[in-house]
């Protein structure tokens, strides 16, 4: 239940792609999901507790979780809007990294299944490494496939918001056999490893 605003700014060609982070092990950097299938606003109630603590009412971003563990301001989160297009086809919007800053706990009863809201209302201070380049096509490709896999738009929201190791090895197994595919294809692979 969030915006897709990028609060992340970072060159892509500097980035390292999917399946390198992947690969990195237990060295890699932890990240977690934020996935939405409708654009909504956020509960006002969590609005003006944002207003009273910061003095502003203004966002860059936000979602909505069960637990206020779910997301975290130490780790990036991905932002991801995932539209069903029939049974389990899904397109995927652009994917972006934000870091949520605070969180507010609605009263609201349209939100009582996710009444944390984490907010970010600030780009950050420093250009900062985020885990991988999300907007890699190979990694939105692998990523679709991915969810299809699982269930589609559906079953995406029985996923946890830390990414499970299941789910990055089906994840991992699409990028490479994307990778694999259009190199046999003779086009340039987009993906890189």
């Amino acid at each position: 239940m969030g915006i897709n605003i990028t609060t992340v700014k970072r060159r892509r060609d500097t980035q390292r792609s999917f399946l390198a982070w992947y690969k990195m092990g237990d060295g890699r950097q932890p990240w977690r999901l934020s996935w939405y299938t409708d654009d909504v606003n956020p509960p006002a109630d969590a609005i003006h507790q944002l207003e009273e603590e910061s003095g502003s009412d203004k966002f860059r971003n936000f979602f909505a979780v069960e637990r206020r563990s779910d997301l975290s301001p130490k780790e990036f989160t991905l932002d991801l809007y995932v539209h069903c297009r029939r049974g389990r086809s899904v397109t995927i919007g652009r994917p972006s990294w934000w870091i949520p800053e605070t969180c507010k706990k609605s009263v609201s009863k349209e939100w009582k299944e996710c009444p944390y809201v984490w907010f970010a209302q600030n780009r950050p201070a420093r250009e900062l490494d985020a885990p991988f380049d999300a907007q890699d096509p190979t990694f939105i490709a692998a990523l679709r496939h991915t969810i299809e896999d699982i269930g589609g738009a559906d079953a995406i929201d029985g996923e946890p918001n830390v990414p499970e190791a299941a789910l990055l090895r089906k994840l991992a197994h699409h990028y490479r056999a994307l990778i694999a595919k259009n190199s046999k294809a003779g086009s340039p692979a987009r993906g890189r490893s």
